[in-house]
């Protein structure tokens, strides 16, 4: 089993899909699997993935027949995951290298269930924004207050998987709305990494 997945819908990101795959496959955890989910991208997207995959034998593509949404290309990502956690970034994110592993390392110190790190956004103009959610949370002292950057956060592949709990497929935004809630409804343990 591995530590982690990751799971990235991948749809014509040629773009920024080099910057993304690149803070993906270098994390500092090890032991991890990502799986992308080509969603029928008309652009050289799926060369991309094919060239990465070549390099980095934890990257798993898979290439679907027909385009389906974020929402169904993550949950066939679901379907295939083997990690003892689950992770889901997007096409056009990037990541710190050691993110994985301080939000994982929480997770193990703490048994949780869900572990959410910070979000610093940066505008097409450069300018950067930093997220406060984390400290909304404590000291609104709910685990309900994690409402958006579901992204931020790791997820016990077994919270999922016990509660039968899916994206919201057939809609082009917020099928990660319901994902999120019911994942929080069914945690009993949330986490913080203030990073």
């Amino acid at each position: 089993m591995y530590k982690l997945s990751v799971i990235i819908p991948v749809f014509n990101a040629k773009d920024y899909l080099e910057r993304c795959l690149d803070s993906v496959c270098n994390q500092t955890l090890k032991d991890i699997e990502i799986i992308c989910v080509n969603d029928c991208s008309k652009d050289n997207s799926l060369d991309i993935l094919r060239n990465y995959a070549e390099k980095y034998s934890s990257l798993k593509i898979i290439d679907c027949k027909e385009n389906g949404g974020e929402s169904k290309a993550r949950n066939i990502g679901l379907d295939s995951a083997a990690g003892e956690y689950i992770a889901f970034v997007d096409n056009d994110d990037e990541i710190d290298l050691d993110f994985y592993e301080k939000l994982y390392a929480k997770a193990k110190e703490t048994n949780a269930d869900i572990v959410k790190g910070e979000v610093r956004q940066v505008g097409y103009d450069g300018k950067e924004t930093f997220s406060d959610l984390n400290k909304k949370i404590k000291q609104g002292d709910h685990k309900l207050y994690f409402t958006h950057y579901w992204w931020t956060a790791i997820y016990k592949r077994t919270l999922i998987e016990n509660n039968n709990i899916r994206l919201l497929e057939g809609y082009p935004l917020g099928g990660d709305v319901l994902f999120l809630n019911q994942t929080l409804l069914a945690c009993e343990k949330l986490e913080l990494v203030d990073d």
